[in-house]
């Protein structure tokens, strides 16, 4: 199905107080697959509910129920009363040159999936969002190999909900070119441009670009938010509310390198090297131990070289 060149829209007015019904385009995947769903060069507004959503009715056989493939490209969403976009279960997705804005939930909410590339600007959504750790500009929920690259996402604070791109119990993602922007206002405290949660395991968070955000990177301090890189973030700007933090947890296997490649205000809000760690380093599965392996042994609280066959600490450790 290709949907090409298209301007839909409900009466413009002020965003409803409540997701309501009725989308600009709804794709149902019941029985028979669309293979191909492609959205091009389209103005979806003020839609009831969302401008693009797919359903999966039958979720007794979740496989059955998977759409192949949706692009959209060239796709500006503008003033929905649910989420400007909510995709679930696709199998493949490609959505790139697009934008979402002035919707009453998130911008764009993605469940259940997978093997896709995201390009999108998004800002201003989320007037009728509650949980400030649940929700956002844009959200993976349960998602796996998904990239986001190359995308804006700005004027995310002056609503209840600060955040720009949230992950919630999603895998091997990996975030990485996009900018973060608000203005220099209070209500910047407390905002996240990317924040990992809920079982959030073997994503990579590359370079990105923030400006007056509280919280660049943040994981959760859970035992199940593991496996996670974080590379050096770039911050310019920022005061008081909007610092440029990265957070990491206190505990887990994540490995972070967290320089601010930026000065000014912002030196001194998270720099440093953090190794992954574990409990006792001598129950590493041997198959995997050799000389060289630099671990955070949790148990003493002691950092351990591999070498010569043996554990030493490293350097004078009290």
């Amino acid at each position: 199905m290709y949907f090409h060149d298209l301007v839909v829209s409900n009466d413009a007015g002020p965003v409803a107080a409540t997701d309501g019904t009725g989308d600009a385009i709804k794709i149902v995947a019941n029985g028979g697959l669309p293979g191909l769903v492609r959205i091009e060069r389209a103005y979806l507004l003020y839609a009831g509910r969302s401008a693009v959503r797919t359903v999966a009715p039958n979720l007794i056989d979740p496989p059955s129920n998977y759409l192949n493939r949706l692009t959209m490209r060239d796709v500006s969403i503008y003033g929905c009363k649910g989420h400007g976009f909510y995709l679930k279960l696709v199998a493949s997705l490609d959505i790139s040159e697009s934008w979402t804005t002035n919707n009453h939930l998130c911008g764009g909410y993605l469940e259940d999936c997978g093997n896709g590339v995201v390009q999108l600007a998004a800002g201003a959504n989320g007037v009728g969002l509650t949980s400030t750790t649940l929700e956002g500009q844009f959200v993976l929920k349960t998602c796996a190999d998904i990239m986001i690259q190359g995308g804006n996402y700005e004027g995310f604070t002056p609503n209840t909900v600060k955040n720009a791109i949230v992950l919630l119990g999603s895998r091997g993602c990996v975030v990485g070119g996009n900018e973060f922007d608000n203005p220099r206002i209070p209500q910047n405290a407390g905002s996240r441009s990317i924040y990992l949660r809920d079982g959030s395991y073997g994503n990579t968070i590359l370079s990105n670009l923030h400006a007056d955000v509280d919280k660049m990177v943040e994981i959760d301090n859970a035992a199940n938010d593991v496996g996670n890189m974080v590379l050096a973030q770039a911050c310019q700007g920022g005061d008081a509310n909007g610092p440029g933090k990265v957070v990491l947890p206190t505990g887990g296997r994540n490995f972070a390198f967290p320089t601010n490649l930026a000065g000014g205000f912002n030196d001194r809000k998270g720099v440093g090297l953090l190794l992954p760690s574990m409990p006792n380093v001598t129950t590493i599965d041997a198959s995997v131990v050799q000389n060289g392996l630099l671990v955070f042994d949790s148990s003493d609280g002691k950092l351990k070289l591999r070498t010569g066959g043996a554990w030493v600490i490293v350097g004078k450790q009290t």
